[in-house]
């Protein structure tokens, strides 16, 4: 069977995923779109109440990958206090695998592969369309978010407008929600709170893609700026401890 697609370029629509990583204004423009989607996945799973809908986390095959962006960042740091804390992850990838069940929340359709790469954007990057579904699934909202923030997004984005990303994220399901006719019993403070519980999970999902996007979609100037905003931030210590 063959599935012949639209031809997105035809609609002005472009690629972006610059080594350097994508703007505030792009980064919102994605979540935003995905948003109405994880709005519409909750009100379906809420409507159709079913168990079959808990679907478990599949991605123990990117192991050896996590492995190898680990061994790749201990490169880049060697000489540094950095890489002992990165050994020190090696011996613990199998547990990555368990953080989106120790923090559940929101469950919802994710794309579960959320970064730019899969991302066409209008000229002046007011819409996007997110393509490339193989790794959808039914999961936390979070895990899109934090894979986009780490694998696709200018470091800025974290470190100077995470509230402003999150609050605009929020309003957007939010909408979708209400669009849905569904609401949730949770806060924006509950989603933040478990936001900054997942980090190490966009870490894991950052090692999984440095292999084969290292230079050619993250540089190298982009990998410290991660691995020491999460070191700063006590997520790689709080894993470990």
């Amino acid at each position: 069977m063959t599935i012949v697609l639209q031809d997105l370029c035809s609609d002005g629509l472009r690629l972006s995923a610059p080594v350097e990583g994508n703007s505030l204004k792009q980064i919102k423009c994605v979540l935003a779109t995905v948003a109405v989607i994880h709005g519409s996945g909750i009100a379906t799973i809420q409507k159709q109440e079913r168990h079959a809908w808990d679907i478990p986390l599949r991605i123990y095959h990117l192991k050896n990958y996590i492995v190898d962006g680990i061994n790749k960042q201990i490169k880049i740091f060697e000489g540094t206090p950095t890489v002992n804390t990165l050994k020190a992850l090696l011996p613990l990838t199998s547990e990555l695998f368990s953080v989106e069940d120790k923090h559940p929340f929101l469950k919802s359709i994710i794309h579960g592969d959320l970064w730019t790469a899969n991302v066409m954007f209008s000229q002046d990057d007011q819409h996007a369309c997110i393509f490339d579904w193989q790794f959808c699934r039914v999961g936390n909202i979070v895990c899109d978010i934090m894979t986009l923030l780490l694998v696709s997004a200018e470091v800025s984005c974290y470190t100077e407008h995470l509230t402003e990303i999150l609050e605009c994220y929020w309003k957007c399901l939010e909408q979708s929600l209400q669009s849905n006719g569904v609401t949730v019993d949770v806060s924006f403070q509950d989603f933040v709170h478990n936001f900054e519980s997942m980090w190490i999970y966009g870490y894991t999902l950052f090692c999984a893609g440095i292999p084969d996007l290292l230079k050619s979609h993250i540089s190298e100037d982009r990998v410290r700026a991660v691995v020491y905003f999460l070191e700063e931030r006590g997520v790689f210590k709080n894993f470990l401890s």
